[in-house]
């Protein structure tokens, strides 16, 4: 997925604009933040708005960060926080289109793209019958490779929580894709 900062970014920003290497170097964060963000919404258009909207405030952002260390943990906080607060706004219906896959290579063996594909399917499908808060720490710490510190931080959890949404997250999971492998067993 790519991301192309807004024409508006002011140059007196703290970034210095859309050219400074600065801001090139916070847009390399991109997957991260757009994955934290679809994590906890599950919808791929969601996410991408709060991604966008995280990364023109860090263009605003009053005091200038020093690189990509001090970025990441300022995003995800964004993304938590603009969720928070759409959830603490009065709800709207919203239409939701079905989710769109990113696709993955191509396989030279015609039968084991179509099971990975499958296998794919299966942790997506799994994946949405875990709580959000459950997802996005499965994805922080095991795609991620985050610290249960680092979490705590990003998702305003104590690190006790994050230990329990990671258990509870993981349980689920195992459940969730014993009960497909069993349906797809008995097809």
């Amino acid at each position: 997925m790519s991301f192309t900062p807004p024409s508006s970014i002011a140059a007196g920003s703290p970034l210095g604009g859309p050219d400074h290497p600065a801001l090139r170097g916070a847009l390399g964060l991109w997957p991260e933040v757009f994955g934290l963000a679809y994590q906890l919404t599950g919808c791929r258009d969601h996410a991408q708005d709060l991604s966008q909207e995280a990364f023109i405030r860090l263009t605003r952002a009053r005091r200038p960060l020093d690189g990509q260390s001090a970025m990441r943990p300022y995003l995800f906080r964004v993304v938590r926080n603009l969720l928070n607060d759409e959830m603490r706004r009065p709800r709207v219906a919203m239409l939701e289109e079905p989710s769109q896959t990113v696709p993955e290579p191509a396989s030279s063996d015609p039968a084991e793209a179509m099971m990975a594909a499958e296998d794919r399917a299966a942790v997506r499908e799994a994946l949405e019958d875990c709580k959000p808060v459950w997802r996005a720490a499965l994805y922080l710490r095991d795609a991620l490779d985050h610290s249960y510190r680092e979490i705590s931080e990003i998702l305003g959890l104590s690190e006790d929580a994050v230990r329990m949404a990671l258990h509870r997250g993981r349980v689920r999971l195992r459940e969730k894709l014993r009960d497909l492998d069993a349906e797809r067993c008995e097809r």
